[in-house]
This record gives C-alpha cells, structure tokens and sequence, in this order.
C-alpha cells in the first residue's frame, strides 16, 4: 500500500493555507468540499468547471492533487 509522504502532505497544506486561509482546510469544510467535487467529477459533470471557491480550491490542492498525479 502506497501512502501520501508526510512532508508532500504538510507541503500542501501549508500552501493552501498560505493562499487560502484556515477556514476552507477545517475538516467539516474540507469534507463537504472533497465530496461536492467528488460529485461533480462522477455525477454532476455540467457543473464541473463552474464552481470556483476557496473551498474548492482547498479540496484541489490537498486532496485531488495527490490522487489526480497518481493519473499522470
């Protein structure tokens, strides 16, 4: 089983943070992020491309970021 470094995981938040603030990285925002992207990539695809928030972009630095390069 492969695992996320936790440096590259630290590296991440510390950016997003840096960017973004706390608020959108608290886990309860974080969570409804990751699973609203999640839905728009599997089941709601026509709003793929137009939601563009700090929550948003929270979930695509420190979670989809990981998985997507894992594609690549």
């Amino acid at each position: 089983m492969w695992a996320v470094p936790l440096e590259l995981e630290d590296a991440l938040y510390a950016a997003a943070r840096a960017a973004l603030g706390d608020a959108p990285l608290a886990t309860a925002a974080l969570t409804r992020a990751i699973i609203d992207r999640s839905e728009r990539y599997t089941s709601d695809r026509a709003r793929l491309s137009t939601v563009k928030t700090e929550g948003d972009l929270a979930a695509r630095a420190v979670f989809w970021s990981v998985t997507d390069a894992m594609k690549i």
